[in-house]
């Protein structure tokens, strides 16, 4: 489970029932405080489990700016595990959507603020990471709106859709998620070394399944096919 505490901004945040990792700003100096507007799951390094990316900026060893990623390293006891980049060099951002901008596959960064004492940054990602499949959803205008909101997408290994088993992922289409910002009408999945997946489509009455899918690659559905 992913929380916050939430006043304007938050000032706690924690991660599932252990607190595998666990920001608290309230005992800090209020001049130490580093309060997070926005949480949210992305893959980032593709390898099928989603990070959580916070609005917030951090110096790396190198003193290079990067937005703070807490990374998923998988589950222990069925409870997963996060590793969070050194937190003494923080800044607060307002909002940071995420988009492939480039097209590459992979989960690009944009910090932004209306701050003017901060300054907007988009971060290419060019972490070494595993294969992907992004899918979005078409509508006729009609009975099924043009971009897809609400669509719900599932991929499963190949030969075994809808068997719960063998779900690889699942994701809503939605335009928005997060404080002040807005996303892609389209499903990013991390997959890491799986070459071909079914997908699998439910949206309203619609139903679409798309088999032995290769991977690496954009994949738009309409509720005809």
């Amino acid at each position: 489970m992913l929380s916050s505490r939430f006043r304007y901004l938050p000032d706690h945040f924690s991660l599932s029932s252990n607190q595998a990792v666990r920001l608290d700003m309230r005992g800090e100096p209020e001049n130490k405080r580093h309060r997070v507007s926005m949480a949210l799951f992305a893959d980032l390094d593709n390898n099928g489990r989603r990070d959580i990316l916070l609005a917030m900026t951090h110096l790396d060893e190198e003193d290079r700016l990067q937005p703070l990623v807490l990374r998923n390293e998988g589950n222990t006891d069925g409870i997963p595990q996060f590793s969070a980049p050194p937190l003494d060099k923080l800044a607060f951002y307002c909002t940071m959507p995420t988009a492939d901008f480039d097209r590459d596959g992979r989960m690009d960064v944009f910090m932004a603020t209306w701050h003017d004492t901060l300054d907007n940054y988009l971060f290419r990602n060019v972490t070494d990471g595993g294969n992907y499949l992004t899918v979005s959803v078409e509508g006729n205008g009609e009975n099924y709106n043009l971009m897809g909101i609400g669509a719900v997408i599932r991929l499963y290994e190949t030969g075994h859709v809808n068997e719960d088993d063998h779900l690889l992922g699942r994701g809503d289409v939605v335009i928005g998620q997060g404080y002040s910002s807005g996303d892609e009408a389209r499903v990013h999945f991390g997959l890491g070394y799986v070459e071909s997946c079914d997908v699998a489509v439910s949206w309203q009455e619609a139903e679409i399944i798309k088999e032995k899918v290769k991977v690496n690659r954009h994949l738009t559905l309409k509720p005809e096919d």
